[in-house]
């Protein structure tokens, strides 16, 4: 596949997702705020997941691309959950 078509869909499924976890939440509040802590554990976790990739990058234990594709893939998933945290206190 071609790289920059294989990054134009890796950023287009990225921001799509966003948008339905966006939608999600406010269409489900209710929902979230019985899973106020499982957020709050998810996002702590995430954002503890990051710092850690990112270190293991820095120190070259784990390969540069994979430390660096599941640290931002813990980010992303702080963000998501971020963004729930938030619309449950709404």
């Amino acid at each position: 596949m071609i790289p920059g078509l294989k990054i134009s869909l890796t950023i287009i499924t990225v921001l799509s997702s966003l948008i339905v976890g966006v939608l999600l939440a406010r269409w489900t509040r209710e929902e979230l705020k019985p899973g106020r802590k499982y957020l709050k554990i998810a996002f702590f976790a995430s954002l503890l997941a990051t710092v850690v990739l990112f270190d293991l990058a820095a120190f070259k234990v784990l390969s540069m691309n994979f430390s660096l594709i599941l640290a931002l893939t813990a980010f992303y998933m702080a963000v998501i959950s971020g963004i729930s945290l938030r619309k449950a206190r709404i």
